[in-house]
């Protein structure tokens, strides 16, 4: 990721020493403003990722944790939300304090990266949405489809860089879309939940990006 490759240049002009917690070969291991690195093995699994992380927040005392992706910002919240059984009180304590003051208000996680979440979130605070539903049936979603016309947009719970997503044309292409969605997938990180799916009218024109920080909030 570029933007992940130069986040050490910016964050050290800011005053800050930067630690690297990231697979081999990643992009940002060429960045001249690294203090400490970790890698993380290409195999690596989420309580394997977990004990590299201890083990650099032991060695660097980090003011601040940055996740450089989605799967990263996933990982940190489960740390708060659902803490790995095995993991000592007083760590889990002291990696949910760092987590939340890196980044926010912990009961605001699941509605920023759970995409069936995010419409009512979207609502209450009066940014407009698109005629939506929430279904855990491709039946459900062909209901909404058809009672609404083509085409219509799924989305998965999570997914990024557009994977989750599907924008169907008719009632074929949605069964088989939906059924493709509502399957397990490894970034669900061994959720044991019913599958659902987020499906929205499909709105025509212009896309438009805005990306933004906030430090705690």
């Amino acid at each position: 990721w570029l933007g992940t490759a130069r986040t050490p240049g910016a964050l050290a002009r800011a005053g800050f020493r930067v630690a690297l917690l990231a697979p081999r070969g990643s992009l940002v291991l060429k960045s001249r403003f690294l203090s400490e690195v970790g890698l993380v093995s290409d195999t690596a699994v989420p309580m394997e990722w977990l004990g590299m992380l201890i083990r650099l927040v032991d060695k660097v005392d980090p003011v601040l944790l940055v996740p450089c992706d989605e799967m990263a910002v996933r990982l940190l919240f489960i740390l708060v939300l659902d803490p790995p059984p095995g993991l000592k009180p007083e760590l889990q304590t002291r990696l949910a304090a760092l987590v939340a003051k890196s980044m926010g208000e912990p009961r605001f996680y699941a509605a920023s990266i759970d995409k069936t979440l995010l419409p009512p979130a979207a609502e209450a605070l009066g940014v407009r949405v698109p005629p939506h539903a929430i279904v855990d049936r491709a039946h459900d979603a062909v209901a909404f489809a058809e009672a609404r016309g083509y085409p219509v947009v799924l989305k998965r719970r999570f997914g990024f860089s557009g994977a989750g997503v599907a924008i169907v044309q008719g009632r074929a292409e949605l069964l088989e879309a939906a059924q493709q969605l509502l399957r397990p997938n490894q970034i669900d990180l061994g959720e044991n939940r019913a599958p659902r799916l987020l499906v929205q009218a499909f709105v025509t024109g212009a896309h438009h990006s805005q990306a933004l920080v906030a430090l705690q909030g």
